[in-house]
């Protein structure tokens, strides 16, 4: 899941942009457990909602949609519109990896109309960023480019680095679906250049499998099979359930065009993942009817080789 958070002072987050979410998950408990007991209930709702980015990075869609309806509540309790704003959006993120487009729509659309009221030009652009996915997820393809590129604008004009490289390979992924491979792969590489500069390693691991599938794309499959096999070790070491998911799934189906290798095992642990992760949406349909076809294909007796012709047979063709 995209990590659009302000730039803060807070070691969690820092540790979250390095793709570290076993120290962030930890600095957030200890910091949600100091606010509890002082009866800090802003504190309370930002850490909650900061465990659900990392639950969210790791996969585990349940728990980032738990600890996001939380730190929405107290947000809402509090009046707290900005905190409101930001946790409509991470919720409709969430609802987005579990197939559910219509109902992330919603949420991104209330979240940009708290951020318009209130002036939040970083949460003007995370959520044109955030619906700009929706159409390209409902293959909405023009809205989808001019959503990214106003969000795009604005990250440039405020100098978010992070957000602008999330824009950069949101782009990558419409002109993709365009098959234009080639402006895609201009836009992976921004995005993983910047990713690299700022030491986002989750962002790195998705432009790297995204050009994996530009790769592909064009045909190099050599190429691209490297590419999404170093996607899939940064994912794991990262610990992203949802990131070693896709790269399975793309590893597999490279296998299974070329007729080679082992896309089963391959699509049957992505499919394992994408069920761990409670993923819904085209990821994982793609695998389901991958794997159909495959035991299709074994079912499917061979064609019988055809007799030899006797001895006799072949001297009368001759004749």
């Amino acid at each position: 899941m995209p990590l659009f958070s302000r730039d803060q002072p807070d070691r969690g987050l820092v540790y979250l942009r390095r793709g570290e979410l076993a120290k962030a998950e930890a600095h957030f408990k200890k910091e949600l457990a100091k606010h509890r007991q002082v009866a800090d209930r802003l504190g309370q709702g930002h850490d909650l909602g900061h465990l659900g980015l990392v639950y969210g990075d790791r996969g585990e869609l349940a728990k980032a949609m738990e600890h996001h309806r939380k730190a929405l509540a107290i947000h809402q309790e509090l009046g707290n519109r900005l905190g409101e704003a930001a946790e409509l959006g991470y919720l409709g993120l969430v609802c987005l990896e579990r197939g559910e487009p219509d109902e992330a729509g919603e949420h991104f659309k209330q979240a940009l109309s708290i951020a318009e009221a209130t002036n939040d030009r970083l949460g003007q652009a995370n959520q044109l960023g955030n619906l700009g996915l929706v159409y390209a997820e409902r293959e909405e393809l023009d809205k989808a480019e001019e959503h990214h590129q106003k969000a795009l604008a604005i990250h440039q004009e405020l100098r978010n680095r992070f957000g602008e490289a999330a824009q950069l390979a949101s782009l990558g992924s419409v002109y993709l679906q365009r098959d234009d491979w080639a402006t895609a792969e201009k836009h992976y590489k921004r995005a993983l250049a910047i990713d690299r500069k700022t030491g986002n390693r989750l962002g790195q691991a998705r432009s790297i499998g995204d050009l994996g599938l530009a790769y592909d794309q064009r045909g190099d499959l050599k190429k691209a099979e490297r590419y999404h096999k170093k996607a899939l070790r940064l994912h794991r070491e990262i610990g992203d359930l949802l990131g070693q998911a896709r790269q399975f799934a793309s590893l597999g189906l490279l296998a299974e065009g070329r007729g080679r290798g082992q896309p089963e095992e391959l699509l049957e642990q992505a499919r394992a993942l994408y069920e761990q992760a409670g993923a819904g949406g085209d990821g994982p349909k793609e695998v389901q009817r991958a794997l159909e076809r495959l035991a299709a294909a074994k079912a499917t007796p061979p064609p019988e080789p055809k007799a030899k012709p006797s001895r006799w047979r072949r001297r009368r063709k001759k004749r």
